[in-house]
């Protein structure tokens, strides 16, 4: 998404990281009143002048890429974003509205920029140009102790899983940070070859747009992820600190050595059980991976929307 309201909060604070407390002697996290993340103006905080700049400046490129279906993020900066790069086409009726997708969010709680608005709310200020069909009424995922890893992972699994289920093959999908982080280190396997693909697991910028091809691999392809996985020597996992610390290299030019381990890996279910489907059966080819020769590949039958979310 472009720059939003608790972006520019942070930045003006000069603050190194947001004050609040996490995992103290008890436990639980304690949110910090003078957070820029917790202001009034944070609470599922918009784009600003700048961000909706940025949004509008994918206009151009989004026009060019042939997209059939676009899902976003249920927070109103990313809604606001994919509208100014998509809205004319669904103006148009070239588009369906948005598809907005609770899974989608940044990773939930003690921030108030990550916690939304009612579904009603949200319906009525962007109207028929978003569907908001699988939302809940309200917001039953933020509370005040930040989501743990685990679970901003396990959401990011469930939503490729829906993802293959579409009839659509070329999508816009309209994302947060974190989110993307751990979906492009921990469910879609971006490979080993370097260059482009090692790019891909890098930290996203405000308002960047990166385009990939996405295959499924077959349950042969699966297990021998699964025999590498065991194979390999444990890591430890990275912090949240360290991943923010890391710069986005423009998509444009050359990567040298890969990125530190993410260290996603340290969460084996994610990178080795295959999904299941709505009847409890273990589906093979749900797990997406990059592909490198141009195609989108699937063993499975894609299901229609109308599967809940």
């Amino acid at each position: 998404h472009g720059q939003a309201e608790h972006n520019a909060l942070a930045a003006a604070s000069g603050a190194a990281a947001c004050g609040c407390k996490r995992g103290e002697a008890d436990g639980r996290d304690t949110p910090q009143a003078n957070c820029p993340y917790n202001a009034d103006a944070a609470f599922d905080s918009p784009l600003t002048i700048a961000g909706r700049e940025q949004a509008r400046d994918l206009a151009d490129t989004c026009a060019g890429l042939g997209v059939q279906l676009v899902v976003s993020s249920s927070l109103r900066r990313t809604i606001q974003t994919a509208l100014h790069a998509f809205g004319d086409f669904i103006d148009e009726d070239l588009l369906e509205p948005v598809v907005l997708h609770d899974n989608l969010r940044e990773q939930c709680g003690m921030h108030r920029c990550d916690q939304r608005r009612d579904t009603a709310t949200i319906k009525a200020e962007f109207g028929a140009r978003v569907d908001t069909d699988g939302l809940a009424p309200t917001d039953d995922m933020w509370t005040d102790q930040r989501e743990s890893k685990d679970s901003v992972a396990d959401r990011c699994e469930q939503f490729v899983n829906w993802l293959m289920e579409q009839p659509e093959d070329n999508i816009a999908v309209v994302a947060h940070h974190h989110i993307l982080l751990v979906l492009l280190n921990c469910v879609i396997e971006c490979g080993d070859g370097g260059g482009y693909y090692e790019g891909l697991m890098q930290p996203f910028k405000v308002g960047e747009l990166r385009s990939m091809r996405v295959q499924v691999p077959t349950l042969e392809d699966q297990m021998d992820q699964e025999d590498e996985d065991l194979d390999a020597a444990p890591r430890e996992p990275m912090t949240w600190q360290q991943i923010a610390s890391w710069d986005t290299v423009p998509m444009e030019q050359e990567w040298g050595p890969p990125p530190p381990a993410p260290g996603w890996d340290h969460i084996p279910p994610k990178t080795t059980q295959r999904p299941q489907t709505a009847d409890g059966e273990s589906a093979s080819g749900r797990v997406a991976r990059v592909g490198e020769d141009g195609e989108i590949k699937t063993n499975d039958q894609k299901r229609q929307r109308t599967d809940a979310m």
